[in-house]
């Protein structure tokens, strides 16, 4: 009777918890529509380089931007705008299914976590973290890939985990699925996979010394139901060909994009966008520095003139490439220690921005943008415009900022609390989540860092979060509370 009872409750919550989510994802651009009654604060600057190619397969069936083949964007989110641009409600749609799939994300953390802690109270306040999560929710509203993103990495978190909770190999090629479907996404998730089966093999290596129980003092009453049989902890080492089938179908699939990309433009990896970035943007970062210039952008045009100079008017796309890559490269070593704080400031940037400046723009369209809202988002700041007298800045501090940076640092807070109680055993589901963090902060750090790279992390501080939440409340329990409930 008791666990019926409390199996209703725990579906009640949870259902609670989704509603949540989709009703704040709802809000802001339901709220844009009926007041501006426009689609067009839905898209973002990179928004068309994903449009052009979802367009073209649709007119031509080639995936192509500018009449030639597309080796920047991976197809993963122009195949997702594809059933907007059918509908003819490009913006609609899309918004439509962001948010289903943001609150989908929201269930996937629940089970994450309790996979991860087997608490369920945890898990509840993992879904409500979630929910409530400020980039989660503005990113709902735009035509870019991080809800799509994010609910992709987050199916490979779970998978991931639970093979390593039970070690069955289904899981673990499901969670080399996702991990490689949401690499066609976002790019910079390609070098993911190696890393994560170097930590298979420490793993394999290490043994049992990696795989311990999770704490019993904070977990609650309700243990997650396993198959009979089950080892709960898989203590025994993941065996090579585990390891071997996980690389290979990482490897399969992204590999078959690589194909596509030689065949089509004699380019054989696959993004250019590593190859542009590290010659436009790490590269122009210490090449800006050295001139004494203090925006990147500021060193492009002189580096357009060494492209052109070297690759000549008949060079082809994939020389040019390899340029940039060999170029940049060049540069980055030859003042290392000026890029490590540029980087270093960029991964800063990503884990303090709160996004306020496209909270600020979304609602600015909405009101007709407002002098004071305008200024922040068009490059004036907030400061300046603060100190301007501006009422619309003083506005939009008490009305987006302050409450962002209260949710941002509420969940920030949960999530040191989980760490500095001392509960948190460090199995291997724990290491996998702190490394893909790790992994997403230094990969997209540097001069083109900023918050919305963390996108892919919050999840992540979602988990741990609802877990030092979970602690706050157990350690303020009343007593009687307490009784009744072991009972």
């Amino acid at each position: 009777m008791i666990q019926a009872h409390r199996s209703s409750s725990t579906l009640r919550l949870l259902g609670f918890a989704l509603l949540v989510s989709i009703l704040v994802r709802l809000a802001l651009p339901g709220y844009l529509l009926l007041t501006a009654g426009d689609t067009q604060a839905f898209f973002e600057v990179y928004t068309h380089e994903y449009r052009e190619p979802a367009l073209n397969l649709l007119s031509s069936g080639s995936y192509v931007s500018h009449g030639t083949p597309e080796i920047y964007r991976p197809p993963g989110y122009p195949l997702f705008l594809l059933s907007g641009l059918l509908l003819k409600q490009e913006a609609l749609v899309t918004i439509l299914l962001q948010i289903i799939l943001s609150s989908l994300t929201v269930w996937l953390v629940f089970r994450l976590s309790l996979v991860i802690f087997e608490n369920l109270a945890a898990a509840l306040f993992t879904a409500f973290c979630y929910s409530l999560e400020p980039l989660s929710i503005v990113f709902c509203s735009l035509l870019m890939p991080e809800t799509l993103m994010t609910c992709l990495l987050v199916g490979f978190l779970l998978w991931f985990c639970k093979y390593v909770k039970e070690g069955a190999l289904g899981d673990l090629a499901l969670s080399a699925i996702f991990l490689s479907l949401s690499g066609y996404v976002a790019a910079y998730l390609y070098f993911l996979p190696l890393l994560m089966a170097i930590t298979l093999g420490v793993w394999r290596f290490c043994g049992k010394r990696l795989v311990k129980p999770s704490p019993s003092a904070v977990e609650g009453e309700l243990r997650a139901a396993r198959q009979p049989g089950v080892d709960p902890l898989f203590s025994a080492r993941p065996p090579s060909a585990h390891i071997a089938l996980f690389l290979a179908i990482c490897a399969g699939l992204f590999g078959a994009w690589q194909v596509r990309n030689y065949v089509a433009s004699g380019y054989g990896g696959f993004s250019g966008v590593f190859d542009r970035s590290i010659y436009y943007a790490q590269a122009a970062s210490v090449v800006a520095g050295q001139q004494g210039k203090p925006e990147f952008q500021s060193a492009w045009e002189d580096l357009d003139r060494q492209l052109a100079a070297h690759a000549g008017p008949d060079a082809r796309l994939s020389d040019e490439l390899r340029y940039m890559r060999h170029e940049g490269f060049r540069v980055l070593l030859g003042a290392p220690l000026d890029y490590l704080q540029i980087h270093v400031k960029g991964m800063v940037r990503t884990l303090a921005g709160l996004e306020a400046h496209t909270y600020l723009r979304l609602l600015g369209s909405a009101r007709g943008q407002p002098s004071g809202w305008d200024s922040i988002t068009r490059g004036k700041g907030l400061m300046r415009s603060l100190s301007e007298g501006r009422r619309g800045a003083t506005r939009a501090v008490f009305l987006v900022i302050v409450p962002l940076a209260g949710v941002a640092g509420a969940l920030c807070l949960f999530c040191a609390l989980a760490f500095v109680s001392r509960t948190i055993t460090w199995t291997m589901p724990v290491a996998t989540l702190l490394t893909v963090a790790a992994y997403i902060l230094v990969v997209t750090g540097g001069p083109h860092g900023y918050s919305r790279y963390r996108h892919g992390i919050m999840p992540i501080v979602a988990v741990f979060a609802g877990y030092g939440l979970a602690f706050l409340l157990k350690r303020f329990e009343p007593t009687s509370f307490r009784k009744d409930n072991a009972a």
